[in-house]
């Protein structure tokens, strides 16, 4: 877990729905229609399949034996290609049923939060680098409860993740400044005080 950011941490916790709408969202919700459509179907993924597979077998194998019309070539072809759909289908179906999203991380009220908050950045003064799972055993908190701080103090620009390119690991320290101090400059400020 040290080796992936935070950020990344929530969106797999969250699954798809944290993915933000983009310009091609309706072209992605067209996509998913048909996909939407096996999943609250009332067919079982395994019925699709076996249905799918036998119309598709009965089309190739109608195609093999009999020389049919014009009709008739349209009619197997079709039962082919509805067949090879409808099994495809329910190999979807079955895949998405396994590969449910989690459950999404609870949303704790802002007072909780600022305590969680104040906590870790009594562990962070001390200056040094922690990674998740050194902040998680000093605290004892849950995973998703460390996550859910981390996220918000991230994103109140309270704390700084860094990647430790000596271990590859994810690391966080205090962004807070002493009273007083200037602090970093950026490479911008630095260029706009130079000119």
């Amino acid at each position: 877990m040290a080796r992936i950011p935070v950020a990344e941490l929530r969106v797999q916790t969250q699954g798809p729905g944290l993915v933000r709408a983009t310009a091609n969202a309706p072209a992605m919700r067209e996509g998913r229609d048909i996909r939407q459509w096996a999943q609250e179907s009332g067919m079982s993924s395994g019925a699709m399949v076996t249905t799918g597979l036998a119309l598709a077998a009965l089309g190739g194998l109608g195609a093999l034996v009999i020389t049919p019309g014009l009709f008739g070539v349209v009619a197997l072809s079709t039962m082919f290609t509805i067949g090879a759909g409808l099994a495809f289908l329910g190999l979807l179906k079955r895949k998405d049923r396994v590969a449910q999203p989690r459950a999404a991380l609870p949303t704790s009220s802002p007072a909780v939060l600022a305590e969680r908050s104040r906590r870790v950045q009594a562990l962070l003064d001390d200056g040094r680098d922690h990674t998740f799972e050194q902040l998680l055993m000093a605290l004892r908190w849950t995973e998703s409860a460390l996550l859910e701080t981390l996220v918000t103090m991230k994103d109140a620009g309270q704390l700084v993740e860094d990647l430790d390119l000596e271990t590859g690991e994810w690391v966080y320290r205090s962004q807070v400044v002493a009273f007083g101090t200037g602090g970093g400059m950026t490479l911008a400020d630095r260029q706009a005080r130079s000119l």
